[in-house]
């Protein structure tokens, strides 16, 4: 899926749903916070089944690099310290992902679908009802 290929950039402004969403998740307030200030961009490179995706925060000295295989699980440590697994397939001409964070003694899953609408890279993150959606402008 070439559309999704670039480099994209948080817009903050246009997250819906961010305070519920955290809540369900067990986020803090404070990371709440640092989440919304926070200015993230995502390089991605899909070719075939395979999806490299680099994670950035502006401003900041954290980058993560992500190789995925579509079907196969990817195991990885979160920027935050959690021991991740994560898989990605393709939804028509949507990406859609399963997460799962383990971090001192608690675990946390949570789904993401991903796909373009207009100018805009969408995520939509679901944890049991409850989503959050963001979004990114290509840079």
């Amino acid at each position: 899926m070439e559309k999704f290929n670039g480099k994209w950039e948080l817009v903050p402004e246009l997250y819906e749903n961010l305070e519920a969403f955290s809540e369900k998740m067990g986020v803090t307030k404070e990371e709440v916070e640092m989440l919304r200030n926070a200015i993230m961009i995502t390089t991605i490179k899909i070719e075939g089944n395979k999806q490299h995706m680099t994670l950035e925060y502006k401003g900041q000295p954290m980058k993560q690099e992500l190789y995925f295989t579509e079907g196969e699980p990817l195991e990885y440590k979160g920027i935050e310290g959690s021991k991740m697994t994560s898989d990605y397939k393709w939804n028509g001409d949507r990406i859609a992902e399963k997460h799962k964070a383990e971090k001192e003694g608690t675990t946390k899953e949570w789904n993401v679908e991903r796909y373009i609408e207009g100018e805009m890279l969408v995520a939509k993150s679901t944890k049991d009802d409850v989503s959050m959606i963001y979004k990114m402008k290509k840079i």
